[in-house]
């Protein structure tokens, strides 16, 4: 069963950066190493901000912690 979500949920890494405050070159090192979730329609990277930000916070807690699980 496909997963049911509003196309406004997943954005372009431009509306990305805005929506999280974040900048656009972090944002593609963090999809090119893979800890961010991204979805590839095409050629075009699309993104669903509120995992993204979910994937970076588990990511500065487990930094913060010393990478202890």
């Amino acid at each position: 069963m496909p997963i049911k979500s509003d196309h406004k949920d997943i954005v372009a890494i431009e509306a990305l950066a805005q929506i999280l405050r974040l900048p656009i070159a972090f944002l593609k090192r963090e999809t090119k190493a893979g800890r961010i979730p991204y979805l590839r329609a095409g050629n075009r990277l699309r993104y669903n901000p509120a995992a993204v930000r979910e994937a970076l916070a588990l990511q500065a807690a487990e930094n913060h912690n010393g990478g202890a699980k």
